[in-house]
C-alpha cells in the first residue's frame, strides 16, 4: 500500500531544504521558502515531511546552514498555516534540536552542553518577549 501525498505537495522537499540552507551567507531564495511553505498548508503530514530533512540541516557543523535552518523555521512558523509548525514543534520537540557547529575557526560550539537559559542570556529574552520562561 503506497502513502499518498497530501493534495498540492510535489515529489520531494529535499531540493527545496538545501537550496534554502546553503552555506553561502545569504537569506533563503524566496522560490525555496515558497516551495517550502506549501507543506505548512498540508498539515502534519507535510511539516513532518519538511522536518525529516531540516533535521540533517540543524545538525550540520557548518553554523550558516544551521542558522539559515532555523530561519526556514521561523519563517513557517511566522507565513505558513498557522499553528501547524508550532503544534509539531510543541509535540516533538527533538526534531528542532542543533548539535554542534563552528564558526569557522577552531572554535566549536555545542548546544548540548547548554543546560537551559541563563539570567544574562535567553531568559531575559524570554521574559521580554513574553514566553514563559522555562525551569
Amino acid at each position: 500500500m503506497s502513502r499518498q501525498r497530501p493534495p498540492g505537495m510535489s515529489g520531494s522537499f529535499e531540493k527545496s531544504i538545501k537550496g534554502g540552507t546553503k552555506i553561502k551567507l545569504a537569506p533563503p531564495k524566496a522560490k525555496y521558502v515558497e516551495h517550502i511553505l506549501i507543506a505548512t498548508h498540508a498539515g502534519e503530514a507535510g511539516v513532518a515531511e519538511i522536518f525529516k530533512t531540516l533535521q540533517n540541516r540543524l545538525r550540520d557543523s557548518t553554523w550558516t546552514i544551521v542558522f539559515k535552518s532555523l530561519i526556514i523555521v521561523h519563517l513557517m512558523i511566522r507565513e505558513g498555516e498557522p499553528n501547524v509548525t508550532l503544534k509539531y514543534v510543541a509535540d516533538s520537540p527533538s526534531k528542532l534540536a542543533i548539535s554542534n557547529f563552528s564558526d569557522g575557526t577552531s572554535k566549536e560550539y555545542s548546544m548540548a552542553s547548554a543546560r537551559g537559559p541563563t539570567e544574562s542570556g535567553s531568559t531575559h529574552l524570554y521574559r521580554n518577549r513574553g514566553y514563559p520562561p522555562q525551569k
